[in-house]
């Protein structure tokens, strides 16, 4: 996985900042349009701010942005007035993270393997991260998490609950809740998120036309990381097609996604959120 995240950072650090100023095409779908981005991000953002309300007070607080990415999280935090560390693999990302927000101290480090003593942290951060490490080193990044945070300190998380593939390690929403428990990590409040039912009922659609079994070999790691970067740059009448559907489907889903996030089964939801307090 960090030969992964060192490959995908050479190929998606090199952003165009004016076009896509917080990296989405880093940090959410790789390959995919601006405005489906945008959509993942506008999601993730509600599900943070909500479940950043069980925090009384931000301000002041020593915070820990793990997987920083682009600095998304971490811009949040600091804006808050929290004293915030993001760390991450990708080291070019860093350099810029520290470039755009000199506030913040950003490290390359790994999530299970935090050179921090414990109780350095009062409050911790991971979106969309620890899914795309490997079930073991899930373990310990939470077990490296609560240490390094303070008792009573709290962990927000949001992790993917049904989708599984080479880079993609999801749990369902009781297993997240179990690994937190067993890390010393009391669950305090979940929310679900990421219902998308057009969105999802396209992608289904689309990989029933390509035939795929789901069954497939895994390509090697270059090929699956750079695989993104042709689908991007894909042309012709039918991926156009397929774009111009997505995208009606995607601003559709802006008004659609809350009400089906109080009407629509809980089974049907893609991600979970988390606030968990440390023991």
């Amino acid at each position: 996985m960090r030969r992964y995240w060192r490959l995908h950072s050479k190929i998606w650090s090199d952003l165009d900042r004016e076009e896509d100023p917080e990296g989405l095409t880093n940090v959410c779908f790789n390959g995919s349009p601006l405005w489906l981005n945008k959509f993942a991000a506008h999601c993730q953002r509600k599900t943070v701010t909500r479940l950043l309300e069980s925090v009384p007070e931000v301000r002041g607080l020593r915070a820990l942005d793990v997987g920083c990415g682009t600095g998304r999280w971490s811009r949040l935090l600091s804006g808050r007035g929290a004293l915030t560390t993001g760390i991450d693999l990708q080291s070019e990302s860093l350099r810029e993270n520290q470039r755009r927000l000199p506030a913040c101290r950003f490290v390359e480090m790994s999530a299970d393997k935090l050179a921090f003593s414990a109780g350095s942290f009062d409050l911790a951060n991971s979106v969309t991260v620890l899914q795309h490490v490997p079930y073991d080193a899930q373990v310990e990044a939470l077990r490296e998490i609560r240490r390094v945070l303070v008792k009573g300190g709290h962990f927000i998380m949001l992790e993917a609950i049904i989708d599984r593939g080479p880079h993609v390690f999801s749990r369902s929403r009781d297993e997240w809740i179990r690994e937190g428990a067993a890390a010393g990590l009391l669950l305090h409040k979940t929310v679900l998120y990421d219902f998308a039912p057009l969105l999802y009922g396209m992608r289904a659609l689309a990989g029933l036309a390509r035939g795929g079994s789901g069954q497939e070999a895994l390509p090697p790691v270059e090929e699956f990381v750079t695989k993104f970067k042709t689908i991007g740059e894909r042309r012709g009448l039918v991926h156009g097609a397929y774009r111009a559907v997505l995208h009606a489907a995607t601003m559709l889903s802006y008004p659609i996604e809350p009400i089906v996030s109080i009407t629509g089964p809980a089974s049907i939801a893609h991600h979970a959120g988390f606030v968990f307090r440390a023991v």
